[in-house]
């Protein structure tokens, strides 16, 4: 039993060799299939006896020398790969072609580049254009301004005009009205003192009689 629990129970605690998980035996083995220091053989077999940790096999495989890679002169139109260790030889051996892939990428790139500068030169013009319409714009609206503001001074200045236009008006309506007012009055005064004098013209006459 003793040897069983120490041993051969898949229960007992239980330690990575590699990391410092721990769990029971059995966990622990399940374990070793995801732990990133457990050791494992390259993918392409550089070495036979080549232990190298999990993790860092993505890390192996930028340097080992039988991964294989695109030639550097992918971009350029160049689709072979090859291993790495074998790269330099494939370099001296395509050197022309190469050079020939590299010069036809030029002349692209040199006609697209003069199509850029025309369309570029195009844009120029254009801008120039706006900016010389944008200053006739500026002077139309300046002068606009301008007229405006003349405008309104003038209609501020027949504003004022005729309020004391209109101030001189009230005063002389206010002044017809008193004279008005005053005539009136006096109208009316005199037509009070004519009976009166009638009356007073009549008295004498009433007497003589008598």
């Amino acid at each position: 039993m003793k040897k069983h629990m120490s041993e051969e129970c898949f229960r007992r605690p239980f330690t990575c060799k590699y990391c410092t998980y721990s769990a029971t035996y059995g966990e622990v083995t399940l374990h070793y299939v995801e732990c990133v220091k457990y050791p494992v053989g390259c993918p392409n077999r550089c070495h036979e006896e080549c232990d190298i940790p999990r993790g860092e096999v993505s890390r192996h495989l930028t340097e080992c020398p039988l991964q294989v890679v695109p030639c550097p002169f992918k971009e350029q139109g160049c689709g072979e790969e090859c291993m790495r260790n074998k790269l330099s030889q494939h370099l001296e051996d395509k050197v022309h072609e190469h050079l020939s892939l590299v010069t036809s990428q030029f002349g692209a790139v040199s006609s697209q580049l003069g199509a850029v500068s025309s369309q570029f030169g195009v844009v120029v013009k254009k801008m120039q254009s706006l900016e010389q319409e944008n200053a006739e714009l500026k002077e139309r609206v300046t002068r606009s301004e301008c007229q405006l503001r003349e405008s309104i001074s003038e209609v501020l200045k027949k504003m004022e005009s005729l309020e004391q236009e209109n101030a001189e008006l009230k005063e002389r309506v206010t002044r017809s009205e008193c004279q008005l007012r005053e005539s009136i009055s006096e109208v009316l005064k005199k037509k009070t003192e004519v009976p009166k004098l009638c009356c007073e013209s009549d008295v004498p006459q009433m007497t003589l009689k008598s």
